[in-house]
């Protein structure tokens, strides 16, 4: 997972930055997934596109949340 403004491992790290952003987001993949790992690129391109606010929400740029699959602790 190469690119993210965060990284939520847990139920209640989705909540906080529920708290924080009203539009966020969430990419899902895992680190023993190939497929994934080739999904990175692109993004990589989307993720460089709300930092850049090419695409934005009112505005702001958009933050990007990773989780991993395989380390997450919730639901």
């Amino acid at each position: 997972m190469s690119v993210g403004d965060y990284y939520a491992y847990s139920n209640e790290d989705i909540l906080e930055i529920r708290q924080k952003h009203k539009v966020y987001f969430l990419a899902v993949s895992s680190h023993l997934c190939e497929k994934c790992c080739q999904g990175e690129i692109v993004l990589d391109q989307l993720y460089k596109a709300f930092q850049n606010k090419e695409v934005a929400y009112k505005g702001d740029s958009i933050p990007m949340v990773r989780v991993n699959y395989h380390n997450f602790t919730g639901i």
